[in-house]
């Protein structure tokens, strides 16, 4: 398998693991296509949102199963990090 300079460069971050580069890579694809750290933030629905009507809020989630799939993979990375 060819190492990609980007998930290479990815692995430099702390806590950022082959998988993980790898996954991130696959998700986004061209990082060109955002115009903003904020596109890929919601792209990647790491920006919370809720529908509000009366008095119920519900938490929503736009992200495409894919995506889901990568931030879960992320979540547990760090949430198993050691100290």
């Amino acid at each position: 398998m060819k190492e990609n300079p980007i998930e290479l460069r990815l692995t430099t971050a702390p806590g950022v693991r082959p998988v993980t580069a790898s996954a991130l890579v696959a998700t986004i694809d061209d990082i060109t296509r955002f115009r903003t750290a904020h596109e890929l933030e919601a792209y990647l629905g790491m920006i919370p949102s809720a529908h509000s009507s009366g008095d119920s809020v519900h938490p929503e989630s736009h992200a495409s199963p894919r995506v889901r799939a990568y931030r879960t993979r992320v979540n547990r990375r760090f949430r198993t990090r050691p100290s």
